[in-house]
C-alpha cells in the first residue's frame, strides 16, 4: 500500500521516456486486484499471475516485490 502511489508517480514521471511498468498479482482475486487498482489509480499495465507462474520463475517471497529490469534483460531486485 505504501509502494502503491510511489510506483504511479514515477510511471507518469518517466513512461514517455522509455520506461516500462508491469503489474503483476498473483495473490488476490480479480474483484481484490481490481479494488486496488481504482483505490490508487494505478494506470500501468497489470495482468493475474495464472498458475502463479511469474511468481515462481522470480522466487517472489513477499507482497510486494519490486524488480528493474535493463534494457539488455538484467534483473535488479
Amino acid at each position: 500500500r505504501e509502494e502503491a502511489p510511489v510506483l504511479e508517480r514515477v510511471w507518469r514521471r518517466y513512461r514517455d521516456q522509455g520506461v516500462a511498468f508491469i503489474g503483476v498479482d498473483y495473490i488476490d482475486t480479480e474483484p481484490e486486484a481490481l479494488a486496488y487498482i481504482a483505490e490508487f489509480d494505478i494506470t500501468y499495465p497489470n495482468g493475474p499471475d495464472l498458475g502463479s507462474r511469474a511468481a515462481a520463475d522470480y522466487h517472489i517471497q513477499g507482497v510486494p516485490e519490486t524488480f528493474f529490469v535493463t534494457k539488455a534483460g538484467h534483473i535488479a531486485h
